[in-house]
């Protein structure tokens, strides 16, 4: 049981591009082709997160901007035989070996891996004040 004083912390990340929600890849096939779709791309990722203490819902949405560098054949078959886009929102893992594939991001890098810890603090702080 969760008792008053407790804190429960969700969140989830997604990938955008020109308004299409871009979802984990289903399989080897599908990560290609979702890489190959954000090649040379500058790509939205906005993590939801939805904080319940004492009953009350605190709830936020954190946005960066992520550009992968232009992706030769080489280079996407290379990252899928490593198995990391599997799981992955838009195929690519920033903290992981990924991280080759961006050309530069914009905004919080803990967003992009997908808790937004910067803005998540300073949430917590403000609701421990109260």
């Amino acid at each position: 049981m969760i008792g008053n004083s407790s804190v429960v912390i969700g969140a989830d990340t997604v990938v955008s591009l020109d308004n299409e929600i871009i979802r984990q890849p289903k399989d080897n096939a599908d990560a290609e082709r979702i890489l190959k779709k954000l090649s040379q791309r500058c790509h939205t990722v906005i993590t939801g997160v939805v904080i319940i203490k004492e009953g009350r819902e605190i709830k936020f949405a954190v946005k960066s901007q992520v550009q992968l560098k232009k992706l030769s054949n080489e280079m996407i078959e290379d990252y899928i035989n490593s198995g990391e886009p599997l799981g992955k929102a838009g195929a690519c893992c920033i903290q992981g070996l990924g991280k080759n594939l961006v050309e530069r991001y914009e905004g919080s890098f803990t967003n992009i891996v997908g808790l937004p810890i910067e803005k998540l603090q300073e949430v917590l702080s403000k609701i421990c004040e109260e």
